[in-house]
């Protein structure tokens, strides 16, 4: 055959619309062996062809489909290794080659020897050994059966099984983790302070991301954003249906209630008829109308995330004493403990030696704790042991956490709380403050 003639032959594809020649062919007879034995997968092989091909000038193969095509011609005549050859291809894994082969005893020994006991303690996965190893886990896993079976050892079977399973559990449990706080770290969640000065665009965005973020915290992974979205408007029209516009008294505008839930994003679980018994609550007072209360609920509206027995707890001891009016005009004061108030009340009595306190600042009743200490060396704790009330009680509906935030308090915004007594020294720091501010308009 003369050469152009054979170099016709060598670039005339094999079939029809493809760039196969017989050059493409004689390379990868060169290691069709390998690839039967999964020494060499397609996608190896691939590389090797196209860069052959490039530096003699030939067609480059794209898909490392190509190549099992390839050997199907170079194998046609040969069905048993054809078959071998098929075979190994199912126990690649995303085109990588097995390192593990049935027969490769030291590769198994590795994986009984030092990857069984991890799996078994809990530190490894058999995803983990599989991307460690470079293969396919289900492999890993028939060896570790295939080991057990031949011990006939019923018992650890189970346990290898049992810790497999919890493995999984483990890891997938990780996998949520990380993607919810790949998430959170989206989420810019601007103060309170900045999110009075934006548009009603960026409000209604900061209010969704904020409800987000504070799910994602309390593990409501699942949450929809539509579902979220439901809720935000049904608090809308709770609130905004407390307006009479025929008499013209506007109680809360829109901007009211995306303030409202964003200082309170728990805000949107309560319920219409939750929220109804705890307004009817403060209502039932003389001295809180409609006004009044809505005015409560706008300053402080995690007020609507107490149990009513509690904020009713508070309200009839403030009552009885003629202070009631120090928590409608400091309503986030009912963030102390019934408790705490009695003793607070209790000291002040014994301080200005009187049982009639409504003529005494408020501000010299309702004392920090720090200044509770310089007065008297004592914290809010021993406060309480020191005057104990036995009229408290103890009916919560759920624990209830507010962000030091959600309050103004910008300075404590990474810190959450449930009672100002139960973490001394930061809550009253929140409650001093608020009071020098007040007094200072």
């Amino acid at each position: 055959m003369e050469k152009n003639d054979l170099k016709e032959e060598m670039d005339t594809p094999l079939y029809k619309g493809g760039k196969v020649t017989k050059y493409h062919l004689d390379i990868v007879s060169g290691y069709v062996e390998d690839l039967i034995k999964g020494d060499l997968n397609n996608k190896q092989m691939l590389a090797i062809l196209n860069e052959r091909a490039e530096k003699d000038g030939k067609a480059i193969i794209k898909h490392s489909d190509t190549i099992k095509k390839i050997v199907g011609i170079i194998l046609q005549n040969q069905p048993h290794k054809l078959q071998e050859y098929e075979n190994t291809l199912k126990c690649n894994t995303n085109g990588k080659a097995l390192v593990y082969k049935s027969k490769d005893e030291e590769f198994k020994r590795k994986v009984i020897n030092e990857y069984l006991p991890m799996i078994l303690d809990g530190n490894i996965t058999l995803k983990g050994v599989s991307q460690e190893l470079d293969c396919d886990y289900t492999i890993i896993d028939k060896i570790i059966k295939q080991y057990y079976l031949e011990l006939n050892d019923d018992e650890k079977m189970k346990q290898y099984q049992e810790r497999k399973k919890k493995n999984s559990d483990k890891s997938e449990k990780s996998e949520e983790k990380s993607k919810k706080v790949e998430e959170m770290q989206q989420y810019d969640v601007v103060s309170n302070t900045m999110f009075i000065l934006m548009s009603e665009e960026e409000q209604e965005k900061q209010v969704l991301m904020k409800i987000r973020l504070q799910k994602l915290k309390s593990n409501e992974y699942a949450a929809s954003i539509d579902s979220i979205m439901k809720d935000i408007d049904r608090i809308k029209e709770y609130f905004g249906g407390k307006n009479d516009y025929e008499h013209r008294k506007i109680y809360f505008t829109d901007e009211d209630i995306r303030c409202m839930i964003f200082k309170y994003p728990t805000l949107i679980n309560r319920s219409n008829e939750n929220l109804d018994e705890k307004i009817r609550n403060l209502l039932s007072y003389d001295v809180i109308d409609e006004q009044t209360a809505y005015k409560m609920i706008l300053n402080f509206p995690a007020i609507m995330g107490y149990n009513v027995n509690r904020t009713k707890g508070q309200l009839d001891l403030l009552r009885r004493e003629n202070l009631l009016d120090y928590a409608i005009n400091n309503t986030s004061s009912l963030m102390r403990s019934e408790e705490l108030i009695y003793a607070l009340i209790q000291y002040a009595k014994d301080k200005f030696k009187t049982q009639d306190l409504s003529d005494v600042p408020r501000s010299s009743i309702f004392i920090s704790n720090q200044r509770l200490k310089r007065e008297k060396g004592i914290s809010y704790t021993e406060l309480k042991m020191l005057y104990k009330y036995s009229n408290v009680l103890q009916d919560t509906d759920e624990p209830y956490t507010v962000n030091a935030q959600d309050i103004g308090k910008v300075d404590f915004s990474d810190v959450e709380v449930i009672d100002a007594d139960k973490v001394d020294g930061l809550i009253s720091e929140l409650i001093f403050k608020e009071t020098q501010i007040e007094q200072n308009y």
